[in-house]
Order: C-alpha cells, then sequence, then structure tokens
C-alpha cells in the first residue's frame, strides 16, 4: 500500500503529457486517473502553464453558460408541452382580470371564462362604429404579447384562437351617425 502512496505524491508518475477536463467536471491525465482523486489540481501539471489555465477556464465557462441555457430551453420546452391550451386561456384570463375591462377606441371589452373558453363582450357606451375583425386582432395581439412577457413565444404552441378566445358580437356594427354617411354616399 505505501508504494502506491509514494507513486501517487509524485505528479511525475502520472501520464500528464495529454490531460483534459471531463464535461462533468475534473481533470484526468492521458491513461484516464481522475487526478482530483490524487488531489492534484491543473496548477499542479507540469506542462500546463497560466495561458493554457486561462483559455481552458474561458471554454468550461463558455460550455457551462452555453449548457445551462440548453438546460433551461429544454426545460421550459417541456413545461411548454405539459401546459395545455385550456391551462393557457385560463392564464392569459387570470392576467386580464388584473387589468380590468379592455377598452379599445370607446369599445368597453369584457373577457368572461366559461368552459375552458375565453368569451370576449362588447359593450359599445360610446355608441362607436367597430368591426369584430379588429377587436379579434386586438385580443390576438394581446395573448401574443402575453405569451411573449412570459417566454412562451420561442416555442410553437399550437393554438387555435377561433377555439378557445372568441369574440361575442356583430360582425360589423355602423352607428347611425356612420350608417346615414354611407347611404348618403351610395345614394349619390
Amino acid at each position: 500500500m505505501n508504494y502506491y502512496v509514494n507513486i501517487s505524491n509524485d505528479i511525475n508518475n502520472f501520464a500528464t503529457n495529454i490531460v483534459y477536463y471531463s464535461p462533468e467536471n475534473g481533470i484526468y491525465d492521458q491513461e484516464d486517473n481522475f487526478l482530483w482523486n490524487f488531489d492534484y489540481v491543473i496548477t499542479d501539471i507540469p506542462n500546463v502553464t497560466p495561458e493554457v489555465i486561462q483559455i481552458m477556464d474561458e471554454y468550461l465557462q463558455e460550455n457551462e453558460e452555453m449548457s445551462l441555457q440548453e438546460s433551461i430551453k429544454r426545460v421550459l420546452k417541456e413545461e411548454t408541452q405539459k401546459i395545455s391550451n385550456e391551462k393557457l386561456v385560463e392564464m392569459f384570463y387570470s392576467r386580464l382580470t388584473k387589468k380590468g375591462d379592455l377598452e379599445l377606441h370607446g369599445l368597453i371589452i369584457k373577457p368572461v371564462y366559461n368552459e375552458n373558453v375565453l368569451f370576449f363582450d362588447i359593450e359599445n357606451p360610446n355608441d362607436v362604429s367597430y368591426s369584430k375583425h379588429v377587436i379579434e386582432n386586438y385580443v390576438d395581439k394581446l395573448f401574443n404579447k402575453f405569451l411573449k412577457l412570459f417566454g412562451l413565444n420561442r416555442f410553437k404552441i399550437r393554438f387555435p384562437n377561433d377555439k378557445y378566445l372568441v369574440v361575442n358580437g356583430e360582425k360589423v356594427y355602423l352607428n347611425k351617425k356612420d350608417s346615414q354617411h354611407i347611404k348618403l354616399i351610395t345614394v349619390s
């Protein structure tokens, strides 16, 4: 046993012509001896200069950051795959209700959550002309902002807006003033 202890106490008894870092961290010699087991660190290796150590540290730090980013992306991807469309609608509704009713060019848009569908009722206290299509686009933009805010926009989420985000109301509403104006133009 003393023989092996004496051998391992001298760094020159290791094959250090080639030294490498393991991806799991750690230093190995060319015979795959895990040098940390023998209490050797990279600065104990005779042919490793400070410049080499700096290059290796920069490389490892860069890879560690990349690895961390990839891990985060993988976890987020797994989590978003687990989130159902119904859960997304529920989360979106929760976020919307914190703001209260929505206002768009004088229209009041009230989100109503019912059986995994988010309905948007339109109130028109100012008798404003509108197109339902414009309100649907507004709701779509709000939903996309919500996805972006929570970092979910990076993932390919298949979300049929017309099934889960439904705007109630007429396709086109013309107030009396606009209706009369159109009649005048078409008659002339």
